[in-house]
């Protein structure tokens, strides 16, 4: 099986999405920071509930966001003939979309981590 037509559809989606994914990487390193630093604060670090969090929650978000982004590229030609001109902005907003649900994710965790630094919670 030759997967060169699956690595340059990888790697124009990434080209064209390159601001999406810097947002997410940024989200994910700024939510690991500073989860840390309140696990640390309040002396309940546990790695099993980090990777549960990233297991359950963020992967998935990111496997199903990069899924549909690489699948809307393929078959935005087919929807071109479909939908005519909307389909240049059909993909694009379907894949902002799922991005967003990974951000609010973690938004989310980002906000309950800063508020424990901030000793507003403290379980």
């Amino acid at each position: 099986m030759d997967l060169q037509p699956v690595a340059e559809v990888i790697v124009v989606a990434f080209e064209q999405y390159k601001p999406q994914v810097s947002a997410i990487v940024i989200a994910i390193l700024v939510d690991l920071g500073l989860g840390l630093a309140a696990a640390l604060k309040l002396k309940r670090f546990d790695l099993e509930k980090v990777a549960g969090f990233y297991r359950t929650s963020v992967l998935p978000n990111l496997v199903g966001w990069g899924t549909m982004t690489a699948a809307l590229h393929v078959v935005t030609p087919e929807m071109v003939a479909l939908f005519g001109p909307a389909a240049q902005w059909i993909s694009p907003t379907i894949s902002t979309g799922l991005l967003g649900a990974a951000l609010i994710d973690l938004g989310v965790s980002i906000g309950k981590s800063v508020a424990e630094l901030r000793g507003q919670i403290s379980s």
